[in-house]
């Protein structure tokens, strides 16, 4: 009899064993599952933060060549007045505008959206008004100030909206 009494101890002991050991496994591989996802989502907002710091780079570097372009296409035209690759160079300029703006929509959030549509807009009509200093269309050069001074406010706002997106305010 004490010989059952073992031995049923010995399987009694061997199943707990093997009940912890199990339930240590399904433990580990819980806790492995959670790092997993927590490691995707990790991997996922730092993938999503280069993309933005990229688009928003981005747009700003296509701002301040519009903005050098300004002062080109407002000397080009005073010296040789509205010519077809001046009017080129601010296509292309703007469709830049718009591309830029465009992958900042994308990548959000909706405050450096919105201030990119801002930036690209005031941005499109400061170069819009540089092809009319002659004043062919009733430009003045206060309608083109103040254009400056909004694309100026825009790009600070934008600047702005994309620090704090990126975490920096």
């Amino acid at each position: 009899m004490s010989e059952w009494i073992a031995a049923a101890a010995g399987v009694a002991g061997a199943l707990a064993g093997a009940g912890g050991a199990v339930l240590g496994a399904r433990l580990t591989a819980k806790a492995a599952i959670a790092q997993v996802a927590s490691q995707r989502a990790d991997n996922l907002d730092h993938w999503i933060r280069g993309q933005r710091r990229d688009a928003y780079t981005h747009l700003l570097e296509v701002a301040d060549r519009s903005i050098a372009l300004e002062q080109d296409v407002n000397l080009s035209v005073v010296v040789n007045g509205l010519t077809d690759a001046v009017m080129d160079q601010v296509a292309a300029a703007v469709n830049d505008l718009r591309a830029a703006a465009a992958r900042v929509d994308i990548c959000g959030p909706a405050e450096a959206r919105l201030a990119a549509d801002k930036l690209r807009d005031t941005a499109t009509r400061a170069l819009a008004l540089m092809t009319d200093v002659m004043g062919d269309e009733g430009t003045t050069m206060e309608a083109i100030n103040n254009a400056a001074n909004s694309r100026d406010e825009a790009h600070e706002a934008f600047r702005k909206a994309a620090a704090k997106a990126l975490g920096f305010e």
